[in-house]
């Protein structure tokens, strides 16, 4: 982009003003669900000279502090003294920038709750170790008190009886969330905390499945527009794979057009657009990823291999890869978004780029995680000091400073239309807030970890240099069986 520098610099400060803003937003009541249209994304919002961010006009929660008289809760068996001096630990995944922020949300829990409760945040260093690590502890007995993790996660966690729902807090006469105020989170991200319809966490926010594209490298190449169906997209990365395959630069051969990615939420991502339905329609029944649809979206991997349109990357971490103009498109969620700002500011590079939807034979499409606050079992009291925790980092101002802190979407209607506001003023959020394509949720079950590493396991046969054409029928096949052959049967 031109002005690069100038314009990451213009980001950072846009950032801080942003930040200072929201956090004298008033604070608002975490909503429950209202129906939505599933395939329904927020309007985009115009951007203007000076960003107006909307403030919520919900009714606020009860203030944070005792019932003078000290009212027993027989629901819950305790009662509000009992919370005085009780220590909970919350445990998350990262410890960067959204670590900093949560330990503050954490901070002013525990200067501003008038119960006495205190929070100790542990941040943990990934989402894989957050997994591993609560299945030590809950073999030893010493789960934390609340946790914030991929719902994936948490649905296995469920499964084990760990976890509990949060039906009778939401529903609380007191201490719960008013029915007034259920318009506000969208139905399909409610359901992303969901597992077999029971809500067993709140949304915090959701990571989504972009393409990482550069417009400039594209119209040279002779395309104005970015792909909107999986042939517009094999077009334009065998034209930029042909280019670099014929480079002088030695470095630039073998590169040039898509990385062939093999995580699953990629693979996933591509058999949606090709219109191929693997999911089980219920917990009983079967992954289906051997069929028509299936075997299409495999051949066409294998066609973009063969024909120098995609290759296999040598390191993980694409950034520079793109902003050496090595690679036309990657996979990528809109987390990377922060880090490729940053290569492209590294390499001085005066392209422009877009995050896009997957291009698809119908609608664009993009997949959405969601990452949901959730309670494990313990003792009445420590459930409901929890559970006034994540009530409070639930409202929306927070919830919009996370999304700031960790470039991620949102889950409450007041949050995205802040977070649009900002996203606007940069062009590469321009076709991922757009409301012409259709979010698809990721599997919320235990089944899916299993069948996630089967799928990725797939995905590595197909983009090996051996692999030929008529052998991805039997890769089809032998990945529903082994999927069946690997996940546990419901009764």
């Amino acid at each position: 982009m031109r002005n690069k520098g100038r314009r990451v610099n213009q980001f950072i400060r846009i950032g801080m003003v942003f930040i200072v803003l929201v956090s004298v937003i008033a604070g608002c009541a975490s909503p429950f669900p209202a129906p939505a249209p599933l395939n329904e994304t927020p309007a985009s919002v115009q951007p203007s000279s000076t960003p107006q961010f909307k403030a919520s006009t919900l009714t606020p929660l009860p203030t944070l502090k005792p019932s003078p008289t000290l009212t027993p809760i027989p629901e819950f068996q305790i009662n509000p003294a009992e919370l005085r001096t009780v220590d909970i630990a919350f445990w998350y995944p990262w410890t960067a920038e959204m670590s900093t922020l949560l330990k503050q949300f954490i901070d002013e829990f525990n200067r501003l709750n008038l119960w006495g409760i205190t929070v100790e945040g542990i941040p943990i260093g990934g989402t894989s170790q957050l997994f591993e690590q609560m299945l030590t502890a809950i073999t030893e007995k010493k789960v934390p008190d609340i946790l914030l993790a991929p719902t994936d996660q948490v649905a296995t966690w469920y499964d084990m009886g760990v976890i509990m729902e949060l039906d009778r807090y939401i529903q609380h006469p007191e201490w719960g969330i008013r029915q007034s105020e259920v318009g506000e989170y969208p139905v399909m991200y409610l359901q992303g905390s969901q597992v077999e319809g029971k809500q067993v966490g709140l949304p915090a926010f959701r990571s989504q499945t972009v393409l990482f594209y550069n417009q400039t490298w594209a119209k040279e190449l002779g395309f104005p527009a970015p792909p909107r169906t999986p042939e517009e997209f094999k077009l334009q990365v065998c034209a930029a794979g042909k280019q670099n395959n014929t480079s002088p630069r030695v470095e630039y051969r073998g590169t040039g057009g898509w990385i062939a990615d093999r995580d699953p939420q990629v693979i996933l991502s591509w058999l949606l657009a090709f219109e191929a339905n693997p999911l089980p329609a219920s917990p009983r029944s079967a992954y289906q990823f051997n069929t028509p649809a299936g075997l299409t979206t495999f051949r066409f991997f294998r066609e973009l291999l063969d024909q120098g349109c995609a290759w296999v990357s040598r390191v993980p971490s694409p950034y520079d890869y793109f902003s050496r103009r090595q690679v036309l498109i990657y996979s990528g969620t809109i987390q990377d978004f922060p880090a490729q700002v940053k290569a492209q500011q590294r390499a001085n590079s005066q392209d422009e780029w877009v995050m896009l939807p997957y291009p698809a034979i119908n609608r664009p499409l993009s997949l959405s995680a969601t990452y949901s606050y959730t309670i494990p079992r313990s003792t009445p009291t420590r459930q409901l000091a929890a559970w006034l925790f994540l009530r409070f980092l639930s409202q929306p101002d927070r919830q919009t400073q996370l999304l700031m802190s960790g470039s991620t979407q949102a889950v409450h209607r007041i949050a995205q239309e802040n977070i649009n506001i900002y996203r606007q003023r940069f062009p590469m959020w321009s076709l991922v807030i757009r409301s012409d394509m259709t979010t698809f949720l990721t599997p919320n079950t235990p089944s899916w970890r299993i069948a996630r590493r089967v799928l990725e396991d797939a995905a590595w046969q197909v983009f090996q240099t051996y692999t030929k054409s008529a052998d991805l029928p039997g890769i089809l096949a032998a990945l529903d069986a082994q999927i069946a052959d690997l996940t546990p049967k419901k009764p």
